[in-house]
């Protein structure tokens, strides 16, 4: 059966049902009404009332699931502390009857348990000024149940994520090899504010901020392009495995040069090259 683009790109959010997970003290900062056309209705949680408390655990376990493997496990008072408390919670998930068994097991849904099931996260905290916001998580359940949803979900999640919070500047911290990088750089050229990040547990995490333009999430929703056409092209690259090519990297930076992220990284045999643009000095 063949179907045109478009009619594919509608489906991947289809059967989904977005949600939402936010304390009722910081509703003032979603915008409903921003979200895609056509979704089912929104499902609202407050991680601060029982009644919601067994989803506030799976949204938790997935995070878990997609990052502790890492070596990233987040104790939930972290979860809840630094990212539930002062942050939006955003995703889509399907009712635990069209959810597949194996899918379930995965995620360690209580036999008992017969409401929404998480498969998509996006977490957000605000920053200052007005309108920017740090990326606390994104991630699919498809991380560790390959085919649990599908492979575009994610990516419509960022989009209506950002679209959600109406934000304007976007800030991330992600690994150089990070599956997710190339939805933030299908977004625009990521400015590079570290390179190698010593504060981190993985040093060689990268730090990026990039203005989201009108179009931001609409290009999201209906491209599958990894980067923009106004991206410049680029004039460098960085063995994303090499501490020290890193180090002479965040060297730059550090010194006021303008390094921007134009494009996923790029493997040429057994290395795995970051695509960067060095510009002018930062005035």
């Amino acid at each position: 059966m063949i179907f045109h683009i478009q009619a594919l790109e509608s489906l991947s959010m289809s059967k989904e049902i977005p949600f939402l997970v936010v304390p009722k003290r910081n509703r003032l900062a979603v915008f409903p009404e921003r979200l895609p056309q056509g979704l089912a209705p929104l499902k609202m949680y407050d991680p601060q009332l029982l009644q919601d408390a067994e989803f506030v655990t799976l949204i938790q376990r997935l995070d878990d699931l997609s990052f502790g493997p890492r070596g990233l496990h987040m104790p939930g008072w972290v979860f809840y502390d630094c990212g539930v408390m002062p942050g939006v919670v955003f995703g889509f998930g399907r009712p635990r009857h069209e959810v597949r068994p194996w899918i379930l097991r995965v995620l360690g849904v209580p036999d008992d348990y017969d409401g929404l099931v998480p498969l998509t996260l996006f977490i957000a905290i605000a920053m200052l000024p007005p309108r920017s916001w740090l990326v606390y998580t994104l991630t699919s359940l498809n991380e560790v149940a390959p085919g649990a949803t599908s492979e575009r979900l994610i990516r419509d999640t960022l989009a209506s994520g950002l679209g959600l919070l109406n934000v304007e500047t976007l800030y991330g911290t992600i690994q150089w090899r990070s599956r997710s990088l190339p939805h933030y750089t299908a977004l625009g050229p990521l400015d590079v504010i570290s390179a190698w990040t010593p504060a981190h547990d993985i040093p060689s995490t990268l730090t990026f901020q990039v203005k989201i333009p009108p179009s931001g999430t609409s290009r999201l929703l209906h491209s599958s392009h990894e980067i923009t056409s106004d991206a410049p092209a680029p004039n460098g690259l960085v063995n994303v495995d090499d501490p020290a090519d890193l180090q002479k990297l965040q060297s730059a930076v550090e010194k006021g040069k303008r390094i921007q992220v134009v494009a996923p990284p790029q493997t040429v045999g057994r290395y795995t090259l970051g695509m960067v643009h060095a510009g002018d000095l930062n005035r």
